[in-house]
């Protein structure tokens, strides 16, 4: 909306642009913040607007420091011990870790992959990874890279183990076609710099869930549908040539 308008309205747009930026920080982990601050570079980048990207970038710093300070500051924490003495339930409470992960990919990836080829066909069923995990720890938990404790972490793989080969191919499939619209949208629709924002965002979605279960997730599934009917509702803007007489 920023590039789009011009005046004081393009620069209330940036600031609240950084505003999203900083909750998109504050909220979300490592694919999110490092996809959602590229695809916003390059949106910038590609309608070259410099200025509007170093005001936003400042801002976003601004935004998360004045935040994290208020939050995050000793009077902003009151630790009142049991009553006893010892440790809470479940000990001392830790810091947020933004950017580590205990569950480790590949061996997610693995025991996905594994549970497709031991479920061809139709798979385990819907939501039911993480379940036949637990009732066979052997074969899907005790991995050659580690422990898979979560389920596959990856869309396509998600797919394969819950709906069997089918199930995965299919969701390539939809991988496939989304990209294309998206691509399509960038090279086409450059004088639409929504559209052009809702391709970029569909393409930094579908590289998320390639570590993330996003099409599972009923509130990013949802947002992807959005996305994807901007570029098919972009493909049709303009107006149909009326057919001659007779």
């Amino acid at each position: 909306m920023a590039i789009s308008e011009s005046g004081r309205r393009r620069w209330l747009w940036a600031v609240a642009a950084a505003l999203q930026g900083t909750a998109l920080f504050l909220t979300f982990t490592r694919a999110s913040i490092l996809l959602g601050g590229v695809a916003g570079a390059l949106l910038l980048l590609y309608y070259l607007r410099l200025r509007l990207a170093a005001l936003v970038a400042a801002l976003c710093v601004a935004f998360i420091v004045a935040t994290t300070a208020l939050a995050c500051g000793p009077q902003s924490v009151v630790v009142v011990p049991p009553p006893t003495g010892s440790p809470p339930p479940g000990g001392l409470p830790t810091a947020l870790d933004r950017f580590g992960d205990p569950s480790d990919r590949l061996a997610l990836w693995y025991s996905a992959g594994r549970m497709t080829l031991d479920y061809p066909i139709f798979g385990v069923g819907l939501g039911r990874m993480v379940d036949v995990m637990r009732e066979y720890p052997a074969r899907y938990v005790n991995t050659p890279y580690g422990k898979a404790t979560n389920s596959a972490h990856n869309t396509i793989l998600l797919a394969g183990a819950e709906t069997g080969v089918l199930g995965a191919l299919s969701t390539l499939g939809i991988n496939i076609v989304v990209a294309l619209l998206a691509l399509q949208a960038l090279i086409l629709r450059r004088r639409f710099p929504e559209v052009v924002a809702a391709a970029l965002a569909a393409l930094a979605f579908l590289a998320q869930g390639m570590v993330n279960n996003l099409f599972t997730v009923p509130a990013t599934g949802t947002l992807l549908a959005v996305l994807v009917g901007i570029l098919v509702a972009a493909g049709h803007d303009e107006p149909p040539v009326p057919a001659e007489p007779g």
